[in-house]
């Protein structure tokens, strides 16, 4: 699908997983995302893999919500468990999985640099556009400069334990990846300078609008509007 399509509607939250009740349709919202990726030709681990970063970002939810802290001129602090606001956070968890898989199937097809050429079509900030760009280049990068550091560690028989000697040689190990990673900075960008970079990237060519990304973007739409009205409570 022709990314241009898509992604100006992207900043807006998906309706899918927002309607408030009842709870299980917001549960029926998160499978409906999960199958729709799956239509789109991704496997169940693919999904997994995709997801369970965000997995781990929103699983404090599950004590951030149902504890409650209170103050007491008696007793001072006082710490409180509900219950049944636990199922508020995997409510909350559900919504936000299926807004992001949501987004698999619409760009299924879409390879990163076409995406961040499409970003720079519809009007996004060059420096927004590059800074994507170089963190998802120097990610790849530093974590297997990560890699490489570790297997020396291992070849020299260190052993990570929960100590302060291990906690002090990861310790310096995070230092130095820190300090490298700002001198191959320094390299990386006199070396686009000498080649002529000024800020921006050639823009590339813009891709022409395909039937098939007109249909999927009224599917995706029209799909938006109902579940939208389902939500105002229009119908």
């Amino acid at each position: 699908m022709e990314p241009r399509l898509p992604l100006p509607g992207l900043p807006v939250p998906d309706p899918v997983p927002s309607i408030p009740e009842p709870p299980v349709l917001r549960l029926a919202g998160c499978v409906l995302a999960l199958l729709l990726s799956l239509a789109a030709g991704f496997s169940i681990r693919q999904v997994w893999c995709k997801v369970r970063w965000l997995l781990l970002f929103l699983a404090p939810l599950f004590v951030l919500i149902p504890v409650h802290l209170s103050w007491e001129e008696v007793h001072g602090f006082t710490v409180g468990f509900q219950a049944q606001r636990l199922a508020e956070a995997g409510l909350v968890v559900a919504r936000a999985l299926g807004v992001a898989m949501l987004l698999f199937p619409m760009m299924a097809d879409t390879s990163f640099p076409r995406m961040l050429g499409s970003l720079r079509q519809i009007g996004l900030s060059s420096r927004l556009v590059n800074l994507a760009m170089f963190t998802h280049r120097y990610t790849c990068v530093y974590l297997q400069q990560v890699h490489r550091m570790h297997t020396a560690l291992k070849s020299r028989g260190f052993i990570p334990r929960f100590n302060l000697d291990s906690l002090r040689v990861i310790g310096v190990q995070v230092g130095m990846l820190l300090v490298t990673s700002f001198d191959q900075a320094e390299r990386v960008l006199m070396a686009m300078k000498a080649r002529g970079y000024q800020g921006t990237f050639p823009p590339g060519e813009a891709q022409a609008f395909l039937p098939m990304d007109w249909l999927k973007c009224a599917l995706f739409s029209f799909i938006g509007l109902v579940l939208v009205s389902i939500d105002r409570r229009v119908f």
